[in-house]
């Protein structure tokens, strides 16, 4: 069911004096794309009435089959905060893009093609969560107010003021993100100088990705009026970390104590495996722009070769099915002896927790650590 309704999202747009709504919608790049109304036609648009050139989006349809249309989802309105102190408000709607009949889902709409597995899964009773981490970096800007890659912080891991030049624009975009009802877990400084990362709760996929966009374009705006610019094509994520959940909120992806007797997550693991074999030149091509491949100067590129470490309790599980077609135990974390007796000894953890590989279990989710 919708959080809102046509009504409910008519009777907000006239109590907050929302004057422009931005149907947004996503091209075949994932680049966000938007056309703009006024709230005269927001009635129009929420009976998906509204039509643009398709023929002027890359990789869309020919001119021939120029008309096309948005259907607004009602959940993704929002209101746009950093636009109240003025008379006019700005609010979104993120659409999915439909053929000229205004009937047919335009295959080349990733929000569709999206939606279509969404479904498929949950026909089989699953649901598909996403927890991105999303990373950025904060860089001046020359003085004609264009964009650079200077930055004279030297900041690095969970690093404060004054080395973190950068903690008082990442304060802002949470702020700013809470006001529109995102809830963020984390915020801090990474790795490299100037690189900051916002740490959502994770979401159903859809709403995730909806999320996600509307991150990215708050990102660039806070960071916009601190005088600085957000770039986020060099390395935007860190990693992806999904599971994949039954209608009543089973992990299928959480192993238990004893992963060996778990024959649904077994089941669910060798699927995995599986697609990852079959489909890894995908998952590669995936990866592959230009950004992504040369992130940090190619220190942290994507490697060449896709492989899953599942970490020593599953490989063993895992090997015992491949030798002799059962498994009859399961390895359980061991204690890493400090040598000093001063010094506990600590647990050890049996999964992939280091993350050594690009595909890799950590627990009870997977980390696609290639973007």
């Amino acid at each position: 069911m919708s959080k809102y309704t046509k009504e409910e999202i008519l009777k907000s747009a006239q109590e907050n004096g929302v004057e422009f709504i931005r149907l947004q919608f996503t091209d075949v790049f994932g680049i966000m794309k938007n056309v703009a109304i006024t709230s005269s036609q927001l009635e129009k648009a929420l009976d998906n009435e509204c039509m643009f050139d398709g023929s002027s989006i890359d990789g869309f349809v020919r001119i021939n089959e120029s008309d096309m249309y948005l259907h607004p989802d009602y959940d993704t309105w929002t209101i746009f905060p950093w636009r109240k102190h003025q008379n006019a408000q700005t609010a979104r709607l993120i659409c999915s893009v439909y053929c000229a009949d205004n009937k047919t889902p335009f295959l080349g709409d990733p929000r569709n093609v999206l939606q279509k597995v969404m479904n498929e899964a949950a026909e089989m009773g699953y649901s598909f969560n996403v927890g991105p981490e999303c990373e950025f970096f904060l860089f001046q800007t020359d003085e004609n107010g264009l964009p650079t890659t200077n930055t004279y912080e030297r900041a690095s891991y969970f690093d404060l003021g004054p080395l973190d030049f950068g903690e008082n624009a990442r304060r802002d975009m949470v702020l700013t993100l809470e006001q529109m009802g995102f809830e963020i877990e984390a915020s801090h400084h990474e790795v490299a100088p100037a690189q900051h990362e916002l740490a959502p709760i994770y979401a159903q996929c859809n709403i995730a990705t909806d999320n996600n966009q509307l991150m990215m374009e708050v990102m660039k705006k806070v960071a916009y009026r601190h005088g600085l610019v957000c770039l986020l094509h060099e390395k935007p994520f860190a990693g992806v970390n999904w599971s994949i959940t039954t209608d009543d909120g089973i992990n299928l992806l959480e192993p238990g104590k004893t992963p060996h007797e778990n024959i649904q997550f077994l089941l669910v693991l060798g699927a995995i495996m599986k697609a990852v074999d079959t489909h890894a030149d995908l998952l590669r091509e995936s990866a592959s722009d230009v950004g992504n491949d040369h992130r940090l100067g190619a220190n942290e590129a994507p490697p060449a070769i896709i492989s899953m470490f599942l970490g020593e309790q599953l490989e063993d599980v895992v090997m015992q099915l491949i030798d002799k077609g059962d498994a009859t135990s399961s390895i359980q974390k061991g204690k890493l002896k400090t040598g000093a007796s001063t010094l506990p000894d600590l647990n050890k953890d049996a999964t992939d927790r280091n993350r050594t590989s690009p595909f890799a279990f950590t627990g009870n989710k997977f980390e696609f650590r290639m973007v």
